[in-house]
């Protein structure tokens, strides 16, 4: 990951998502969600090709990886404290509680990334200085992934969000709370918004 990235595969799969974003939302069922799966072989280059995407487009990279598998060498790390949490609900509830857990869990993900992110624009840490709108966004974007790339600040982030979680759900404070509830058993605050 120290080296430079070589050719376009990053670009090749954002024009791929955002061609099957555009079709999805002609079909018949817009409502899906729009994903993808990319399948190959360990070191083949999956998670640097998304990496390197994530310059170009805003993005949330979180790596489930068990802490386990990381000793074979396995690169990035996970980020175990969001991986914990995914894997944190019980296996015998019914589907409809799994989807209710992951849409709790998504919201708590969206809200500490959003904070984190006013207070990193109310910093000026963030300079946007670009004029046309695609370049605002991948200016944005680089900016994003480069604060990300700080691993203190990406496991800070992914902890107290966690933190939150857990709380949360042992508390039963779900979305039906107001933001300023979510704190609870986390020192006080809602989604820290340290660097």
């Amino acid at each position: 990951w120290n080296t430079s990235f070589k050719g376009g595969a990053h670009k090749l799969l954002l024009r791929n998502l955002q061609h099957d974003w555009k079709e999805q939302k002609l079909s018949s069922h817009p409502n899906y969600s729009n994903h993808v799966a990319i399948l190959q072989s360990s070191g083949y280059g999956k998670s640097r090709t998304a990496h390197e995407m994530s310059g170009l487009i805003f993005t949330i990279p979180i790596n489930v990886r068990s802490s386990e598998d990381n000793s074979g060498g396995a690169y990035p790390p996970p980020d175990a404290s969001l991986a914990d949490v995914f894997a944190g609900i019980d296996s015998r509830v019914s589907a409809k509680q799994w989807d209710y857990y992951y849409l709790v869990l998504f919201s708590f993900i969206f809200y500490g990334v959003e904070k984190r992110i006013k207070y990193l624009v109310k910093e000026n840490a963030f300079s946007i200085t670009a004029s046309g709108e695609r370049e605002r966004r991948e200016q944005f974007a680089s900016q994003w992934k480069a604060h990300l790339e700080d691993r203190t600040a990406r496991d800070s982030l992914y902890k107290d969000i966690a933190c939150v979680v857990r709380s949360s759900f042992l508390l039963r404070h779900l979305l039906s709370e107001s933001h300023s509830k979510y704190s609870s058993g986390c020192g006080g605050t809602a989604i820290s918004i340290r660097r």
